[in-house]
């Protein structure tokens, strides 16, 4: 009977093995929890009523009594019917006098009548962490713990439940609590990281409350508006605003869209400075929809903006730079195409920029010269990213014109070609220019050479006649010789010299207009040698005038080497020719300059006056009396142009009575390969100086 009081007891509280429970309602052992204590209720209110010794008034305030516990009842029941855990009563000897359906689906039987420890840990003894002493003083003990067979999280509570004569049990309530601790933890760490996040960004983050009261903010925040923390605690978010104003219309514009995103606007720091900056805010609303607070994060673009009025600035003074030119300025992507180009290109080719932009340049070059313009602008690149080309255009009118374009290549951050600049000027007239010169140049050449042949064919021709006249005049003498008076001598002398000074100037006039006509022959040659074979050629002059040279150390230069000899001989010639009282005294010297040599002649002769230092350098101009100072007036001539046709110059200085100093300077990067000559590795020379390569 104890047993089936028990069972009874658990059926009613809803504490039973639900298997065992349906089995036995099944076979009509038992009726229904909802109908045994609908019957209760029945009997206690018949007994009532049938109860005479009771007033109405009681009888009534013990039914409401009774319907009241019975609705407890109800709402106890569907709450131990809902609670997702485990629920037990035990006695102060560990016996479990009551429990719920998850406790019977938790233990796998109907341990009702057993001990705690043996229905919920499978042991034979009191658990060691057993907390019954102190509930059963009355107090109430939760704690946390992972259960070791199946490595869940459960939250125990167990409490004490007082009975009528002093009785104590303990109720016990465990629930799972995995799924919690599992979120805590994904909470915990998302926390940690948002604290990463929030204290170490390089923008600035704020908390505040609708009424402007900072709740918190990150060190970029203080850093950035120079506040301490304390300090910004008390302050007001308008305080950071340029405008407080703004930050009301900011506000509402924020509680009406939920979230603003890059809002630009002008802040304010502790020292009065301002500074530029977007904002991303967003509202957090509490369960009513009410505004909690605002979260912000500011980024300051001062830096920007000023990078950006000064890139504004830049462009502008570009854009009037290019505008104002000249010269035609364009931009085209690989293919051709325009992108940008200035009012001078518009105009070169007479189209508006609308006309222009995005259509090929191609378009305007002829077709059969688009591959090599393609090519060139292909070849652009990172090594080579500026070239220059030169290219014929078609324009509106159908006109041919030709371009000179300077093309550069320019860059995005990661070395990639991004588009072309050009830099173009019209070059019609120069080569129209470079063409009329070249068939210039070519007549030139053609009269040069008839010139030369004249020249020598008149020179020759010319020489005939001389030379019958000087035989005859030979003849003539010889014959009567001894027959003559003395004026008809002279006058057959003066006409046989008249003859000589003839034939003489006609070969300095072949040998003048010969320098630079035959065929170039440099080499690298020792002056020293050279200056030899000029005094060797001038012994004769040398002996009779008792005349002194001297010289220093002479370099190697690359030269003609006949030419060189006749610089030197003519220049000691006239050195020995233009004399004084005494006997002349020449020096030839060389002095090295930074890149060339510079040779000089000195003498003690006569001198020059100033006005004649040009001068004397010019065909058949001569500053002396013939008598005394014979010759032809081509000798510094050709000095002259033996020193130019070397890439050089010369000159004198003098003053009369003084000796006369005349320079030459040999360019040394200019002589030899100016010309396109290469020196010969084994030139030989002979009497004359005349240059004769080995075979």
């Amino acid at each position: 009977m104890g047993a089936k009081r028990a069972h009874g007891a658990a059926t009613r509280f809803g504490m039973c093995d639900l298997n065992t429970y349906n089995r036995a309602a099944k076979k009509g052992r038992i009726v229904t929890r909802r109908g045994k204590e609908e019957d209760t209720v029945h009997e206690l209110k018949r007994v009532l009523q049938e109860n005479r010794s009771l007033t109405e008034e009681e009888k009534n305030r013990l039914l409401e009594e009774i319907d009241g516990l019975a609705e407890a009842r109800a709402e106890l029941e569907a709450i131990l019917t809902a609670f997702d855990g485990l629920i037990y009563i035990c006695s102060q000897d560990y016996t479990i006098e009551r429990m719920n359906q998850k406790f019977i689906e938790r233990t796998g039987r109907y341990p009702l009548g057993e001990k705690c420890f043996k229905a919920l840990h499978d042991r034979d003894d009191v658990c060691p962490w057993c907390v019954n002493d102190k509930v059963f003083r009355g107090e109430k003990v939760q704690w946390e713990v992972m259960s070791p067979k199946d490595n869940k999280f459960y939250a125990i509570v167990n409490a004490p439940i007082y009975r009528p004569g002093g009785k104590i049990s303990k109720i016990g309530i465990i629930r799972d609590i995995t799924e919690l601790k599992q979120t805590d933890k994904v909470l915990e760490e998302q926390g940690e990281r948002y604290k990463t996040l929030f204290e170490h960004s390089r923008d600035a983050i704020a908390i505040a409350k609708s009424n402007g009261e900072f709740v918190d903010v990150n060190q970029a925040f203080l850093d950035m508006f120079g506040y301490s923390r304390s300090e910004l605690m008390r302050a007001n978010a308008s305080q950071i605003w340029a405008e407080p104003r703004d930050r009301i219309a900011f506000q509402e514009n924020l509680e009406k869209t939920g979230a603003v995103r890059d809002y630009e606007w002008k802040a304010k720091r502790k020292d009065g400075s301002f500074l530029d900056c977007l904002l991303t805010a967003s509202v957090r609303y509490d369960e009513n929809g009410n505004v909690l607070e605002y979260h912000g994060i500011i980024r300051d673009i001062t830096e920007l903006k000023r990078k950006e009025k000064a890139l504004r600035r830049s462009e502008e003074r570009y854009r009037a730079i290019v505008e104002d030119q000249i010269e035609l300025v364009c931009r085209f992507r690989r293919d051709g195409m325009l992108t940008f180009v200035n009012d001078a290109y518009c105009r070169y080719f007479a189209h508006d920029k609308t006309e222009l932009l995005g259509r090929s340049f191609f378009e305007f070059i002829p077709e059969r010269d688009r591959p090599a313009v393609a090519r060139h602008i292909e070849s652009l690149s990172a090594e080579q990213p500026v070239r220059s080309r030169t290219q014929r255009i078609v324009t509106a009118s159908g006109e041919t014109r030709w371009q000179q374009w300077t093309d550069r290549a320019l860059f995005d951050s990661k070395g990639q070609i991004i588009e072309f600049q050009s830099v173009g000027r019209d070059m019609t007239d120069l080569v129209k220019a470079q063409e009329a010169l070249e068939s210039r140049t070519q007549e030139l050449e053609r009269s040069n050479k008839d010139l030369e042949q004249f020249a020598y064919i008149a020179a020759h021709d010319l020489r005939e006649p001389l030379v019958a006249v000087a035989a005859y005049l030979k003849v003539l003498q010889r014959r009567l010789e001894g027959r003559l008076d003395p004026e008809t001598q002279k006058l057959i002398n003066g006409a046989m010299n008249s003859t000589f000074r003839m034939d003489s100037l006609i070969q300095n006039l072949l040998a003048y207009s010969r320098i630079g006509q035959e065929e170039p022959c440099f080499t690298e040659i020792d002056s020293q040698e050279i200056l030899s074979l000029a005094m060797a050629n001038l012994q004769s002059a040398i002996e009779e005038t008792r005349a002194t040279i001297t010289y220093d150390p002479l370099p190697s230069v690359v030269a003609n080497p006949s030419q060189l000899v006749q610089l030197f001989q003519n220049l000691l010639s006239n050195a020995i020719k233009f004399r004084g009282e005494h006997p002349p005294k020449i020096h030839v010297g060389a002095t090295r300059l930074e890149n060339a040599w510079q040779y000089f002649v000195r003498d003690n002769g006569i001198g020059i006056e100033p006005p004649y230092f040009d001068r004397i350098f010019l065909l058949f101009q001569r500053i002396k009396n013939r008598a005394n100072y014979p010759g032809a007036g081509i000798g510094l001539a050709n000095c002259r142009r033996i020193i130019e046709y070397h890439g050089g110059k010369i000159w004198v200085e003098s003053s009369p009575g003084s000796g006369s100093t005349f320079f030459s300077l040999y360019l040394i990067v200019v002589i030899g390969k100016a010309l396109g000559a290469q020196p010969s590795k084994n030139p030989t020379l002979n009497e004359s100086g005349s240059c004769k390569r080995l075979a």
